[in-house]
């Protein structure tokens, strides 16, 4: 196992995997990057666990078909000079191209081109540039098996300028955690764990956040109309359906499910408060009230 498995490591880096976050949504990984806030932990999802199984199978389908070689490139590099870090799926046998796999489901195929063209995710497109520039290598194919029925590849060759103003990007947005310049697109949740407490204290709307509350205003009133709009809609299915719990179109398609949960235990405060008063008061804690956002 490498170490870009381990939290500390991560956190003294920008990896391949955050390379899209630097770029369009700093605010996040600046936070995650200064231990404000943790990432989601996914690795306990199985659609994750069947992906990292399925690399190798589906890299070696490929190779066959395309008649090329390849080793496991199951290590970490860094940049030399900024704080960029990888980890690497095959790399061909001499070593000139880095090959990315990818198990996607069939509709991400939108984002994609023609195969063999270099229409990709603007999120693969990151990833495999930051990696380019980790191994020192032009060459980094994205190979992508859609649905589990095809697999296309798209061949990246990034030119020297392009590398090196990625570099430049990651080593703009890392200036910013090593110097705690705050991004102004910091997420709600970093917000609240930097400023848990509020003041009784006025501050004065500029112009940017005077547009922002009137916009979030005539939003709220859409949403409202169409929350309103779902629940008629829902209402109409719902005595539509009674107590069957799939709904199908004329031609057998489901058009939408309506089953009943899992059974599932639920502890009785209430019950626990009447029968035993003492015991449940020892267990009283004081907690700290969170801020509440109200748009006036």
């Amino acid at each position: 196992m490498t170490d870009t498995l381990q939290a500390e490591n991560r956190l003294q880096h920008v990896w391949s995997t955050e390379a899209y976050d630097a770029l369009t949504r700093p605010g996040f990984l600046w936070s995650v990057k200064k231990g404000i806030v943790q990432r989601e932990d996914v690795s306990g999802i199985e659609k994750v666990q069947l992906g990292k199984v399925f690399e190798e199978p589906i890299m070696k389908a490929f190779a066959s078909r395309e008649r090329i070689n390849f080793k496991q490139a199951d290590y970490a590099m860094y940049h030399p000079s900024v704080a960029m870090a990888s980890h690497f799926d095959f790399i061909s046998e001499d070593g000139s191209t880095l090959y990315e796999v990818k198990n996607l489901g069939v509709s991400q195929k939108k984002h994609y081109g023609e195969a063999g063209g270099s229409e990709i995710h603007p999120r693969y497109r990151a990833q495999t540039l930051h990696e380019a520039a980790c191994h020192r290598i032009n060459k980094v194919v994205l190979v992508v098996c859609f649905g589990g029925e095809t697999i296309q590849h798209f061949p990246m060759d990034f030119q020297p300028e392009e590398i090196q103003d990625h570099v430049e990007a990651m080593a703009r947005f890392w200036a910013t955690v090593v110097t705690d310049q705050q991004p102004k697109d910091l997420p709600e949740e970093a917000i609240r764990a930097l400023y848990p407490r509020s003041v009784a204290a006025n501050v004065y709307a500029n112009a940017e956040v005077t547009k922002a509350c009137n916009l979030l205003s005539a939003y709220k009133q859409q949403i409202k109309l169409l929350e309103e709009q779902e629940a008629a809609l829902k209402q109409i299915i719902y005595n539509f359906m009674q107590d069957k719990d799939t709904l199908l179109d004329l031609d057998n398609s489901v058009l939408a499910t309506f089953k009943s949960a899992k059974d599932s235990t639920k502890f009785d405060m209430d019950a626990f408060k009447e029968a035993m008063p003492e015991v449940y008061e020892r267990f009283l804690k004081v907690v700290s009230g969170s801020r509440r956002f109200l748009l006036k």
